[in-house]
């Protein structure tokens, strides 16, 4: 019987409802008129980063785990050890800002554990047609792309998030003036800036 993967059916699910409920959030503020004020664009705008997020970022790490599942489940983990070397020399020159006592990290240092060992999993991983190390399943010029996109949304949400919680404290410590001045236009430009922020 073959070993289930749950972890990519949890993000299966993570996703649908992540897309879902933030397309049903994007369609509610759009729609509805009464929905639409300065407070529910910020809350559109955040729908949009999380959706995206649901459909660009979280699809390929669930590529990822099931990569990682189908090519290393049940099989033998690699031989390699990793051991704390000595460390590296420091710069002739540091630069101004960084003082001598600051902690140096240790090098790493990879060696195998035993030679035989090592040709016998090598054998088995041959019969078996898979690898047991973990490799990126999708052209590598998607890798830093889907980084940088993993990075711009999760960073929009944050800055969507901050923003919300200023507009709600400005709006609480003076309301005449947060309603006289929160327009339409003025919400866009805020929005506009949180995302050039995140870029």
């Amino acid at each position: 019987m073959e070993e289930k993967n749950w972890p990519a059916l949890l993000i299966l699910v993570i996703i649908a409802l992540t897309v879902g409920g933030n397309i049903l959030v994007i369609l509610a503020v759009s729609l509805e008129k009464k929905l639409q004020n300065a407070t529910n664009f910020f809350l559109r705008s955040l729908a949009v980063a999380d959706m995206l997020v649901g459909i660009l970022v979280m699809p390929v790490s669930l590529i990822n785990i099931l990569y990682a599942f189908r090519g290393g489940g049940g099989g033998t983990a690699a031989a390699v050890v990793v051991t704390l070397g000595p460390p590296l020399p420091p710069p002739r020159h540091p630069p101004p800002h960084i003082s001598w006592f600051s902690f140096t990290p240790p090098r790493l240092v990879l060696h195998q554990e035993d030679e035989e060992e090592e040709e016998e999993e090598e054998e088995e991983e041959e019969e078996r047609g898979a690898a047991t190390h973990y490799a990126w399943p999708l052209p590598s010029t998607l890798c830093p792309i889907w980084i940088y996109l993993d990075v711009l949304f999760s960073t929009a949400s944050i800055m969507h998030l901050c923003a919300i919680s200023l507009d709600r404290y400005v709006a609480i410590r003076n309301p005449i003036e947060h309603s006289r001045f929160n327009s339409r236009t003025k919400a866009m430009l805020k929005i506009a800036a949180v995302w050039t922020i995140s870029i």
